[in-house]
C-alpha cells in the first residue's frame, strides 16, 4: 500500500510538472490571461486513469505552479478560484475513472472536469474582474476554453485508453 501511495504522489508531482511546462507553450489569446494549450492533457489523464484524488490534487499542483509563473490575480480569492480550485475542477473528470474505462466515460468525464473549470473562470470574472455580467465572462473565457476543449476531446481519449494498462500493471 505505502509503494502505491508513492506511486501516486510521484504521479501527482510529474502530472504538474508537465501540465506546467505544456501550459508555457501555448498563445496568450485573452488580455487578462487565458491561453489555448495542451495543459489540461496531463491532467485530465491522469484523473482517468488514476482516479479523482490523484487528478484534483495534480490540478491544484499545477494551478499552483501557474500562478507562481503568471501571477495576474493578486486579490486572494481571485487566486483560489483562477488557479487551484479551477484547475483542480480538471480532476473531477476522474469521478468517470473505473475499471471499464470506455470512450463515452473518457468524454463525459473531459466534459464535467473542463466545464467545472470554465464555470469557475467565469465566476472569478464575474465577482473579481468586474466582467460585464455572466454574458461578457462567458465569451472572455470561451475564446480561450473552447479551443482548448477541443484539443482535450481529441487527445485525451486516444492517450487513456492506450496508456491505461500501465497504470493497472502497478
Amino acid at each position: 500500500m505505502r509503494q502505491r501511495r508513492s506511486f501516486v504522489v510521484a504521479m501527482v508531482g510529474i502530472t504538474a510538472a508537465l501540465a506546467f511546462s505544456l501550459g508555457s507553450l501555448g498563445p496568450t489569446v485573452a488580455p487578462g490571461g487565458g491561453r489555448v494549450s495542451l495543459a489540461d492533457v496531463p491532467v485530465l489523464l491522469l484523473a482517468l486513469i488514476g482516479g479523482t484524488g490523484a487528478g484534483v490534487a495534480a490540478g491544484a499542483v499545477y494551478g499552483f505552479l501557474h500562478f507562481v509563473s503568471e501571477p495576474i490575480s493578486t486579490n486572494p480569492l481571485g487566486f483560489l478560484l483562477d488557479y487551484p480550485i479551477a484547475d483542480a475542477c480538471l480532476g473531477l473528470a476522474g469521478l468517470f475513472a473505473g475499471r471499464s474505462l470506455t470512450k463515452a466515460r473518457i468524454v463525459l468525464g473531459i466534459l464535467l472536469g473542463v466545464g467545472l473549470n470554465f464555470l469557475v473562470h467565469v465566476i472569478s470574472g464575474v465577482l473579481l474582474w468586474g466582467a460585464h455580467g455572466w454574458m461578457a465572462s462567458c465569451l472572455y473565457n470561451a475564446s480561450y476554453r473552447g479551443p482548448v476543449l477541443v484539443l482535450d476531446l481529441a487527445i485525451v481519449p486516444w492517450l487513456a485508453l492506450r496508456t491505461r494498462r500501465l497504470w493497472r500493471a502497478r
